[in-house]
């Protein structure tokens, strides 16, 4: 599986939005400067997201984004259909004699499927969590 940067900068970005989740509206400049991620290409990202039902926006010097539904609603594999199109690689085969029809068919088609699976219950409530708990282990104190 490939993933663009589109993709990689559109999971950071919700991400950053999952971890502030609330009420408020965040600015996308905000976003945009703690993710490290132009805030140009930022806005198209946005602007595919907002479309695809994942971002509410409010326009004004109040403004910004949220998520449009809780983190645990919001899966990886919605996120990236909506920046990257196709999330599987495998090429339809038609001809049934050649023995590369069989590989994609006992192969790659269960692959995809696989993928799809687990891109699919993939929240960005458990991105989250991961996040959370790594940080919380790499916390020290001294005295």
């Amino acid at each position: 599986m490939k993933v663009s940067s589109r993709g990689r900068y559109g999971l950071k970005a919700m991400a950053d939005l999952a971890m502030r989740f609330g009420p408020d509206y965040i600015p996308l400049k905000d976003i945009a400067t703690r993710q490290n991620i132009p805030l140009k290409y930022l806005e198209q990202i946005f602007g595919a997201l907002t479309k695809g039902g994942l971002l509410t926006s409010v326009k004004g010097a109040q403004g910004g984004y949220q998520l449009a539904k809780r983190p645990a609603e919001i899966k990886v594999l919605h996120i990236l259909r909506l920046l990257e199109g196709r999330v599987t690689e495998s090429k339809t085969i038609n001809d049934v004699t050649d023995i590369e029809y069989s590989i994609s068919q006992v192969v790659y088609k269960k692959a995809d499927e696989c993928l799809l699976s687990l891109l699919e219950n993939i929240s960005l409530e458990d991105i989250v969590i991961h996040y959370k708990k790594v940080n919380a282990q790499n916390i020290s104190f001294s005295i």
